[in-house]
């Protein structure tokens, strides 16, 4: 988003409190602008004629401050949190007065307060929370918008995704209509349209504002398998929370919103949506069921495999190869495969004596060769990739005869990532081979962690099935591309140089 003001009046205007920890440094006029769009985010803007506010470029900051209405009452209470003010700037009108200072900034966070009833009592309060989230096609709900002869417009919705989050209490997946008068033509109007994930909650609404992180994290988890099976990364920067006392709308600032496909394909996703229900709800459950160490694993692949349109082919191929090494990461640490020596003190004892027999052995007469040797001794524990991954195919049942190799070839998947990872480059011409590489990367890891899941790759979008059926190119002519990366291996040309780990 452009760190400038939105072409539309602001939301908010009102006079806010600046801190820096417990330091009130300044009070300020501000505009406060809340997201019109599922790209947007919230923007503060100040204006004042004090000189001593032309230094509120050191930051963070902490706004408060308080909108009153007519009865001297709290209207509207605003708090942001990691402010840094930019573009801060001085403008002398004449020569007389002194300048106007303004400054602009996209806060991590902020909430807006609204009070509805001062008098209603929050004892068993039903809160209705929505999040709004970034596009998803499998998430979207199916609806029909029906327009009378009289303009008006009704939504009749005919299907929509539900699943149970723990910590949250059951999402719903639909679509929020909000129409408003086009201020280029008047006399016509403008529906605008939210995919959103709601829920009923036994809480008041004020106090999910300290769950915010907790109650956050929990609905990345669930976008998280959405975004994998849709193959689109979806997140949720924005909730609202309504009760009979307050509204509450809590924006993150602080996440990059992921760029959406302006054309989405049925094709283009992991899961078919047929059988994406029993999908989500059983990989979310299972997935939830594992300790946090392994969810931390399995997150990380989760969020490398997801295509990024702003990743270059080379770090794309790169985040690929990391998602397959915490993949087997997980794998090695849940079937006790992570050391070829897994006591502590008989590692101890056999390092020992390889070093000895390094230090003694008389085809070593040089010290330094001697050292470097002996560096090595420690990754002898630790079980080579090639073993743990041929380990995890064949626990899980992965295909691969369809697909590039990971290992043994002078162009094996493992060879180019040792080639990229340490800095070097294939030449323009291969980069066709490249590409191809890269799209059997992508479906190799898919079905590994489909595999995790315990999800049969034959309802999937990556079975060999379903790829030859719908024509996939990948696969065509693998060895023919293969040969032109191995001409640019360098020394990588034999299968025995291939990377222990």
């Amino acid at each position: 988003m452009p760190l400038a003001a939105p072409d539309r009046k602001p939301d908010y205007e009102l006079a806010l409190d600046v801190k820096n920890g417990a330091k009130h440094v300044a009070t300020v006029p501000c505009e406060i602008w809340l997201p019109a769009g599922s790209n947007d985010k919230p923007l503060v803007r100040f204006t004042s004629r004090d000189r001593g506010h032309s230094s509120l470029i050191q930051g963070p900051y902490e706004l408060d401050g308080t909108i009153y209405s007519f009865d001297k009452k709290p209207s509207v209470m605003i708090s942001a949190q990691g402010v840094w003010f930019q573009r801060v700037s001085s403008k002398f009108i004449s020569g007389t007065e002194p300048p106007v200072i303004t400054g602009v900034a996209l806060p991590e966070k902020l909430i807006a307060i609204t009070s509805l009833n001062s008098a209603a009592s929050s004892e068993q309060a039903t809160t209705y929370l929505h999040f709004e989230i970034s596009e998803n096609q499998l998430l979207d709900p199916i609806q029909i918008i029906e327009t009378s002869y009289t303009g008006s417009r009704k939504v009749r919705t005919i299907r929509t995704q539900r699943i149970d989050v723990y910590g949250v209490g059951r999402l719903r997946f639909t679509r929020h209509y909000h129409e408003q008068k086009s201020q280029s033509q008047p006399r016509e109007s403008i529906v605008r349209d939210r995919l959103v994930a709601e829920t009923r909650l036994s809480l008041p609404a004020e106090s999910l504002i300290a769950k915010d992180p907790e109650i956050r994290h929990l609905v990345e988890e669930c976008l998280l398998i959405a975004s994998f099976a849709a193959r689109q990364r979806t997140i949720a920067p924005t909730w609202h929370a309504v009760d009979n006392m307050h509204l509450v709308k809590c924006f993150a600032g602080n996440i990059s919103v992921p760029e959406q496909k302006p054309e989405p394909s049925i094709h283009d996703v992991l899961i078919d949506s047929r059988e994406f229900s029993s999908f989500f709800k059983g990989t979310l459950k299972r997935y939830g069921s594992l300790p946090e160490q392994a969810r931390a694993l399995l997150r990380d692949a989760l969020y490398r495999v997801l295509p990024s349109p702003n990743k270059t082919l080379e770090s794309r191929y790169l985040s690929l190869f990391s998602a397959l090494e915490s993949t087997i990461l997980w794998f090695r640490r849940n079937a006790d495969f992570e050391y070829t020596i897994p006591e502590s003190r008989s590692w101890k004892a056999f390092s020992r004596d390889v070093r000895s027999l390094i230090d003694s052995h008389s085809a070593i007469r040089d010290d330094l060769r001697r050292n470097m040797i002996i560096d090595t001794v420690g990754g002898l524990r630790r079980v080579p990739l090639r073993h743990a991954f041929f380990a995890y195919c064949k626990r899980f049942g992965v295909q691969l005869d369809d697909l590039w190799p990971v290992f043994g070839h002078a162009a094996s998947l493992n060879n180019i990532r040792n080639k990229l990872s340490h800095g070097d480059t294939y030449d323009r011409a291969a980069f066709e081979a490249l590409m191809y590489a890269e799209d059997n990367h992508q479906v190799l890891v898919e079905r590994m962690l489909l595999a995790a899941f315990r999800w049969p790759v034959t309802r999937s979008n990556v079975s060999q099935a379903h790829l030859k059926a719908y024509g996939w190119v990948a696969d065509v002519d693998l060895e023919k591309h293969m040969r032109m990366l191995k001409n640019y291996s360098g020394d990588l040309d034999k299968p025995s140089s291939e990377s222990s780990d």
